[in-house]
C-alpha cells in the first residue's frame, strides 16, 4: 500500500508508523461523513461548472446535475449494495461462519458498501433526488458492525 501511494511510513526505532496518506484519509472522511447523511451545504453554484444557470431554470439545473453525475446509476449501486448486504447477512444468521471464515464473510458483506459510497458524488442535499439512498449505506454499515461486535454472538462474529 505504501509503494501504492495509499499510506506514508515513519520509522521510529525499530518500529514504523503508519498513516494514511492524505488524498486516502481525505476520501475516507468524506465516504464516512456521506454514511452519516452530512452533506456539503449548496451556496447556490458549482465552482467547476463554466456556466451559470439562473435560480429561475432551477429544474434544468437539477437535471443537468442529475444526468452529469449520473444520479440514478449511484442510486442503483447503492441499493444493489444494501440488498446484496441484506441477503448476505440474512444467510450468515441463517449458517454463521466461524473463525478465519467469519472475518471473510464480513469484508464480503461490508466492502460494497464502502464502494458504493465511494461512488457518491457527494452532492449538497438540495440538489439529490428526495428518494435519494445514501443514508441507507451508512444504516447497512452499522448493522454490520453492531453484528460483528466482539462482544455478541451475531452472525459475523469474531471468534
Amino acid at each position: 500500500m505504501r509503494e501504492d501511494g495509499w499510506l506514508s511510513s515513519e520509522r521510529a526505532g525499530r518500529q514504523a508508523l503508519y498513516r494514511l496518506s492524505p488524498v486516502l484519509f481525505a476520501a475516507q472522511e468524506r465516504v464516512e461523513r456521506q454514511l452519516r447523511g452530512d452533506r456539503p451545504l449548496w451556496h447556490g453554484s458549482f465552482s467547476g461548472v463554466l456556466y451559470t444557470v439562473p435560480e429561475r431554470f432551477r429544474p434544468y439545473r437539477d437535471r443537468f446535475a442529475a444526468d452529469l453525475w449520473d444520479l440514478a446509476g449511484v442510486a442503483a449501486q447503492h441499493k444493489g449494495a444494501v440488498a446484496d448486504f441484506d441477503r448476505q447477512a440474512a444467510a450468515a444468521k441463517r449458517e454463521p461462519p466461524a473463525g478465519p471464515a467469519a472475518l471473510r464473510a464480513f469484508a464480503a458483506a461490508v466492502l460494497p458498501l464502502y464502494q458504493a459510497g465511494a461512488a457518491d458524488p457527494d452532492l449538497p442535499a438540495e440538489l439529490l433526488p428526495a428518494d435519494w439512498p445514501g443514508q441507507e449505506l451508512g444504516a447497512a454499515i452499522g448493522r454490520a458492525f453492531r453484528r460483528s461486535c466482539l462482544s455478541c454472538r451475531g452472525p459475523y462474529a469474531l471468534p
